[in-house]
C-alpha cells in the first residue's frame, strides 16, 4: 500500500481514537435489560411486530415465526422449515410488515433455500394472514426475487420497510473472503447492495415493480433495484421510525466494522466504499480486478460515521435508533457486537460523525435474569419498545417505562395509547382499541358483545343477527338483506329455485325435491314423452313426437333392430341376428348380397367365382380343394409332405420349392451348381468336404481347425489367421516369417537368436536400441536418463558409475563437495570449488528480497488493474470504435497505477537493500531487474488469450462480452496467486520455517519450485478459473473472441487461459530472481515443452 495523503492519515487518526472510545463503559443506570421470554424458542435471530399490535413476532432461524404475547407462546405463525436451508449463514433471516398490514394482512420474509448449482439460493416472499385466524398465515406464497448466493456467507438479513412505503433488502457481496467476485463495486449484481422495490399489489400474485425515483433507473448499466452500493455483510440495518435516517452496519472483513447513516432526505445511489476500503481503510483486493472501481479515498465514496477495530469485537450486530418510553436513551442508536457479546449506543450528529462518546452498554443493562450472549440481532415491538436477541432461546428487552393511559406511550396492559382519554378516534378512554369487539357499541355499530363471533346474536361486524341484515347466520341458506321473496332469497331466508316446493317464474312445476319420474322432473318440467327431457322406460326424448328423425313418437331410439324397417334398411324383423332372414344389418341373407352370414366364408357382392370369393362365397385359394388358375394341385389342406405342398403344387425335389427335409431347391436335379440331386446345399459349412475343400466342419467359423473357406488352420498354411502375424505357406525359419508364423526382425517384440532385447520397435535411448542390443549404463553409448557413458562403471574418470558427469558444477553433491549449485560461479552461497563460502541470508538480506519482489507484484498488479479498465472502456466505446483500442490501451498508465506502483518499489529497494550486505540469493546486480517485466508481462498475458493485437467486443454482444470480463478477471487473479505463492515460499525457505534455510541459489529454486507444484492456493484459483470460465463462456464464439488461444470449446478457453497464466507468473518471478533456477517451463502445463515464452 503506497504513503497516504494528510487527509487520509487524519482519518485513520480519528478512526483510532473512535475504536478506543467504543470500549469506555458507561455508569450504570437504575434499568437493565428484562428478559421477556425464557425458553421455547430454537435459535432465535429476530423479531418484530406491525404497527399498535401487542403481540410480537419471533423469527427462528429455522424457519418458523412464532407468535408471544406478554411473554407467552400464542401460536406458531408460519413454518417454512421445508423451504428454508441453514447451510453457512443461511436460514429464515428477516421479517416485515407492510404500513397497511391491518387491511391487506400481507407481509415479507427473507429466507435462504438450497442453491440450484450455488451453495444458496436468497429468496424474498410474500404471505398473508390467515383470514380466518390473525395467528396463523395462510400457506400460499408468492417469491417476489431470488438470488443466487455463489457461498454460504456474507448474506444479509434484514427486510423492512422504509418510511416512503418501499421495500429494502441489503444483500452481502457473495461471500467467502475478499470479495472474489468484486461484487461490491459492479453495477449488474445485486450483491454487495441494499436495493428498493415497490411490493404494493392489486393481486396476491403481482410482482414487484422498480419505483422511477430509484437513483439508477434508466440504461446506465446499474440494475434498476440498486439504492446503494459498496456493502460487504450488511447484516442489520433499520429505519428510525420518528426520522426514517437510514442506519446500516456492515460487517467488516478483517480490520474494522462499521455503522454508515443515510438521512431520509437522501435521494439513494450512495456507494459506501467496499471492496475499495474497509471503513476509513484503504482495501488491498488479493484479487486484483478492481476494473472500473473507484481509487481508494475517492470523494464520491461514503465513509462511515462510526467505524472499530478487531480489537474491541469481530462481527457488528445492527440495533435500532431507541424511541421507547425510557426517555435518557431515546435517540441513542443501539448496536451490538457478535465475538464480544458487548452493547453499545451512539448519537449522530447529523452530518459524519457523532455526537459525544460512543457508550459501552453492557454492564449497564446487563439482565439480572439470564444472560445476553452472541446477540444476532434487535427488533421492534408494536409500541417501538427495543428488544435484544440471544441466539440460544432467550428475548431480552429495554423494559418499558411505568406511566398512564393518555400519556401517548403503550405500557402495561394497555392495548393503544394515542396520548388523549378521548373516546371515538380509534384509541378509548381506557387505552382499548375502538372497534367492532371491544364491548362499546360505537357509530355505525348496531351492536357490540365483546368478541368477533357470528351467530350470537351479534355478529363478526357488529351487525345484529336476524334473517334479512344481508349477513347468513344459524339455519339460513341465504341472507340477501331484505325479506322480499322472488329475487333467490325469500323472506324466510331460504334459497328460491327449482325443488323447494314453491313454483316461481319459469317453472312448469315444483313438488319440493329434484328427483325426475315423479311427475315433475329436476328442471321443474312435467315428465311426458315429446317434452325433451328423457325420464323412465323412455329410450330418447327429442322435444317432439315425429318418427324418423332418430327417435321415434313413442320415445324409442330408431335404429335397425327395433322392427321398424327405416331409411337405408332393407329389412328389419326387430333384432340383430343373422341367419333370419335379415341380418344384423338389416339387410336380406343370401349370397352375394354383400354381407357374411352364416355358413359363408365371403361375400363379395356377387356370385362370380375368380375373384377371390366364389359363387358358393367360399375363398377361392390353394388349400380351398378346388384346382383353379395357377394351381398344379389342392388337396384341401395346406400341409406339405401330403404330395401336394402348401403352395398347391406337387411335392418333390427339383420342384424350386424348398419344403420338408430339403435344404435347398433349385427347381432341377442338376449337381455342381450348389444345390446336389438329394436338394441338399453344396458348399463350405455343409459339413460335407466336396472338391477343392480340405475339410468341412459344418460351419463357417475359422480357429477351430476348419476356417471359413474350408481349409485346414495352421500356421503354414499361407493364410494369416487368428493368432498369426504371417503365414508364408510353410513352417520354415529364416525367410521373414518363423515356424510360429511371426516376421523376423528387430523389433517385432520376440527375443529372436542374436537379440540381446527386443521391445517392439527400433527407437534407441529406451532401454533396447535400434538393433536390439540392450541399452545401459557403462554401454558406451548416452541413453535416456545419462548425462555421459564412457563405456565402464568407474567413477573418478569424469563419468560415475550413474553416468553422471563427475565434477563441481554439475549440480549433484558428491564426495568431497560441500555443495553443487550447479555454476562454478563465486559469491552465491556455493564457491567455483564447491565448498560453502556464505553464511546464511542476513535478516537485512531477506528484507531486501522480499521487498523487492513484493513491489514488483504491486506493478503487475496495478498493470493488470489498468488492462480491466481498459476492457471495460473499449467494450462500452469509450475508447472509440475500432475494434483493437483495447490493444492500444493495454500500455496505458491510467489514473497513475503503474507509475506509482513502481514508485513504491523503488523506495521500498532503497530502504530495505544496504549496498553494504554481501550480494542477496536469487537477485541480480540489478536489483529492480523485474520492473520491466511487471509492465511487459500482463500484456503480454492478455495477448497470449485475447490475441495480438487483442480486440475488445462491444457491451451490445453481451455473452461474448461477459466472457471476456471473466475471462480476464480470472487470468489476473491466479497470476497473482502464482506470484503470491512463490513468494510465499521464498519468504519460508529464507527464514528457515521449520527447516534448514536456504544457503543457495539452487537450493532456494528448488524449494520455490516444488511449492508452486503443489500449492493448494493455486490449484484452488485455477479450478476457478476453469468453473468461471466454462460457465461465463459457454454461449459465446470462442475462436473469434480470444484468437490467442482459437478455442473450440470453453473447456478448451479455460485451459490455454491456465497454462499461459501460470507460465508468464512463473516468467516475471524468474526475472525478478534470475539468479533462481526455476523449472516455469514444467510449471505451466506439468512438462517440459518448450511452450514457456521467455520474459
Amino acid at each position: 500500500m503506497g504513503r497516504l495523503p494528510c487527509a487520509q492519515l487524519l482519518r485513520l487518526l480519528l478512526a483510532a481514537l473512535t475504536a478506543a472510545v467504543v470500549a469506555s463503559p458507561h455508569p450504570a443506570a437504575a434499568v437493565s435489560l428484562e428478559r421477556v421470554i425464557a425458553s421455547g424458542l430454537d435459535a432465535p435471530i429476530f423479531v418484530a411486530a406491525p404497527a399498535g399490535d401487542p403481540r410480537l413476532f419471533v423469527v427462528e432461524r429455522g424457519g418458523r415465526i412464532q407468535i408471544f404475547e406478554n411473554g407467552v407462546f400464542r401460536a406458531t405463525f408460519l413454518d417454512l422449515g421445508g423451504s428454508v436451508s441453514t447451510a453457512g449463514e443461511g436460514g429464515l433471516l428477516g421479517l416485515a410488515f407492510p404500513p397497511d398490514y391491518a387491511s391487506s394482512r400481507a407481509f415479507y420474509v427473507y429466507y435462504t433455500a438450497p442453491g440450484s448449482g450455488t451453495p444458496l439460493t436468497s429468496r424474498i416472499s410474500r404471505f398473508r394472514a390467515s383470514s380466518a385466524d390473525p395467528n396463523a398465515a395462510a400457506p400460499e406464497e408468492k417469491i417476489l426475487l431470488s438470488l443466487a448466493q455463489p457461498y454460504d456467507n456474507h448474506n444479509g438479513g434484514t427486510v423492512a420497510f422504509g418510511p416512503d412505503g418501499m421495500l429494502y433488502m441489503a444483500f452481502g457481496d457473495g461471500g467467502y473472503a475478499g470479495d472474489p467476485l468484486d461484487a461490491g463495486q459492479r453495477g449488474d449484481t445485486l450483491l454487495g447492495k441494499m436495493i428498493r422495490i415497490d411490493v404494493s399489489f392489486s393481486s396476491f400474485e403481482d410482482d414487484y415493480r422498480i419505483p422511477a425515483d430509484n437513483p439508477f433507473v434508466g440504461p446506465d448499466g446499474i440494475l434498476d433495484e440498486i439504492w446503494a452500493l459498496g456493502l460487504r455483510n450488511p447484516y442489520r440495518f433499520s429505519f428510525d421510525r420518528l426520522t426514517g435516517d437510514l442506519y446500516i452496519a456492515d460487517v467488516g472483513q478483517t480490520a474494522r466494522e462499521e455503522v454508515d447513516v443515510e438521512p431520509a432526505t437522501s435521494a439513494g445511489g450512495r456507494n459506501y466504499g467496499w471492496d475499495v476500503m474497509e471503513g476509513t481503510l484503504c482495501y488491498d483486493d488479493p484479487d486484483g480486478d478492481d476494473a472500473g472501481e473507484p481509487p481508494c479515498a475517492a470523494p464520491g465514496l461514503t465513509g462511515p460515521i462510526h467505524e472499530y477495530g478487531h480489537t474491541v469485537g469481530c462481527s457488528i450486530t445492527g440495533g435500532y435508533v431507541y424511541r421507547g418510553s425510557q426517555s435518557a436513551y431515546r435517540g441513542h442508536y443501539f448496536f451490538a457486537d457478535y465475538c464480544s457479546s458487548g452493547i453499545y449506543s451512539l448519537q449522530w450528529n447529523g452530518a459524519g460523525g457523532v455526537l459525544g462518546e460512543v457508550v459501552d452498554r453492557t454492564a449497564e443493562l446487563a439482565p439480572s435474569a439470564g444472560e445476553v450472549s452472541n446477540p444476532v440481532g434487535f427488533g421492534e415491538d408494536g409500541a417501538g419498545e427495543l428488544y435484544v436477541v440471544d441466539p440460544y432461546g432467550e428475548i431480552f428487552r429495554i423494559p418499558p417505562a411505568a406511566g398512564r393511559c393518555g400519556d401517548g406511550r403503550r405500557e402495561g396492559s394497555e392495548l393503544c395509547d394515542d396520548g388523549n382519554t378521548t373516546s371515538g378516534d380509534g384509541c378509548d378512554a381506557n387505552c382499548r382499541p375502538t372497534g367492532c369487539g371491544n364491548g362499546i357499541a360505537t357509530s355505525g355499530e348496531q351492536c357490540d358483545d365483546g368478541n368477533a363471533t357470528s351467530g350470537d346474536g351479534c355478529d363478526a361486524n357488529c351487525t345484529q343477527t336476524r334473517c334479512g341484515n344481508g349477513v347468513r347466520a344459524g339455519s339460513e341458506q341465504c341472507d340477501d338483506g331484505n325479506q322480499s321473496s322472488g329475487d333467490g332469497c325469500d323472506a324466510n331466508c331460504t334459497q328460491t329455485g327449482c325443488g323447494n316446493g314453491v313454483q316461481t317464474a319459469g317453472e312448469q312445476c315444483d313438488d319440493g325435491d329434484l328427483q325426475s319420474g315423479d311427475g315433475c322432473d329436476a328442471n321443474c318440467t312435467p315428465t311426458a314423452c315429446g317434452n325433451g327431457v328423457r325420464t323412465g322406460s323412455e329410450q330418447c326424448d327429442d322435444g317432439n313426437l315425429v318418427s324418423g328423425d332418430g327417435c321415434d313418437a313413442n320415445c324409442r331410439t330408431t335404429a335397425c333392430g327395433n322392427g321398424v324397417k327405416t331409411g337405408s334398411e332393407q329389412c328389419d324383423d326387430g333384432n340383430l341376428v343373422s341367419g333370419d332372414g335379415c341380418d344384423a344389418n338389416c339387410r336380406p341373407t343370401a349370397c352375394g348380397n354383400g354381407a357374411v352370414s352364416a355358413g359363408e366364408a365371403c361375400d363379395d357382392g356377387n356370385q362370380t367365382s375368380g375373384d377371390g370369393c366364389d359363387a358358393n362365397c367360399r375363398r377361392t385359394a390353394c388349400g380351398n380343394g378346388v384346382v383353379t388358375s395357377g394351381e398344379q394341385c389342392d388337396d384341401g389342406d395346406l400341409v406339405s409332405g401330403d404330395g401336394c405342398d402348401a403352395n398347391c403344387r406337387p411335392t418333390a425335389c427339383g420342384n424350386g420349392i424348398v419344403t420338408d427335409g430339403e435344404q435347398c431347391d433349385d427347381g432341377n436335379q442338376t449337381s455342381g451348381d450348389g444345390c446336389d440331386p438329394n436338394c441338399e446345399a453344396t458348399g463350405c459349412g455343409n459339413g460335407v468336404p466336396t472338391p477343392p475343400e480340405q475339410c468341412d466342419d459344418g460351419n463357417q467359423v475359422s480357429g477351430d481347425g476348419c476356417d471359413r473357406n474350408c481349409r485346414t488352420t495352421s500356421c503354414g498354411n499361407g493364410i494369416a489367421t487368428a493368432g498369426e502375424l504371417c503365414d508364408d505357406g510353410n513352417q520354415a525359419s529364416g525367410d521373414g516369417c518363423d515356424a510360429n508364423c511371426t516376421p523376423t526382425g528387430c523389433g517385432n517384440g520376440v527375443v529372436s537368436a542374436g537379440e540381446a532385447c527386443d521391445d517392439g520397435n527400433q527407437t534407441s535411448g529406451d532401454g533396447c536400441d535400434a538393433d536390439c542390443s540392450g541399452s545401459f549404463c557403462g554401454d558406451g553409448v548416452p541413453s535416456e536418463g545419462e548425462l555421459c557413458d564412457d563405456g565402464n562403471h568407474g567413477s573418478g574418470d569424469g563419468c560415475d558409475a550413474n553416468c553422471t558427469p563427475t565434477g563441481c558444477g554439475n549440480g549433484i553433491q558428491t564426495g568431497g563437495e560441500a555443495c553443487d549449485d550447479g555454476n562454478l560461479d563465486d559469491g552465491d552461497g556455493c564457491n567455483a570449488a564447491c565448498e560453502l563460502s556464505d553464511p546464511p541470508q542476513t535478516r537485512g538480506q531477506r528484507r531486501c528480497i522480499l521487498a523487492v519482489n513484493e513491489g514488483v507484484a504491486r506493478v503487475a498488479r496495478a498493470q493488470s488493474r489498468n488492462q480491466a479498465q481498459c476492457l471495460s472502456d473499449a467494450s462500452s466505446g469509450r475508447l472509440g470504435a475500432a475494434p483493437t483500442a483495447f490493444d492500444g490501451c493495454l500500455h496505458a498508465d491510467l489514473r497513475g497505477r503503474v507509475s506509482e506502483a513502481a514508485r513504491v518499489l523503488a523506495e521500498a529497494e532503497a530502504a530495505a537493500c544496504s549496498p553494504a550486505e554481501p550480494p542477496e540469493l536469487a537477485l541480480g546486480a540489478d536489483r529492480l531487474a523485474g520492473l520491466p517485466a511487471a509492465r511487459a508481462l500482463p500484456t503480454a498475458l492478455v495477448r497470449d488469450v485475447f490475441g495480438a493485437p487483442a480486440a475488445a467486443l462491444p457491451r451490445e454482444a453481451r455473452a461474448a462480452a461477459r466472457c471476456q470480463r471473466e475471462v480476464l478477471a480470472r487470468t489476473a487473479a491466479l497470476f497473482d496467486d502464482v506470484l503470491g505463492e512463490a513468494r510465499a515460499a521464498q519468504a519460508h525457505k529464507l527464514e528457515g520455517r521449520g527447516m534448514a534455510p536456504a544457503r543457495t541459489d539452487a537450493e532456494l529454486g528448488a524449494f520455490v519450485d516444488a511449492q508452486l507444484a503443489q500449492s493448494a492456493k493455486i490449484a484452488r484459483g485455477t479450478q476457478k478459473l476453469l468453473r468461471r470460465t466454462i460457465a461465463a463462456c459457454e454461449d459465446a464464439d470462442l475462436a473469434s473472441v480470444f484468437p490467442g488461444c482459437a478455442p473450440s470449446t470453453p473447456l478448451f478457453l479455460a485451459s490455454c487461459a491456465v497454462r499461459t497464466t501460470r507460465c508468464r507468473a512463473c516468467a516475471l518471478f524468474a526475472a525478478t530472481n534470475p539468479r533462481l533456477p526455476l523449472a516455469c517451463d514444467a510449471f505451466d502445463d506439468g512438462r517440459a515443452n518448450g511452450s514457456c515464452a521467455a520474459p
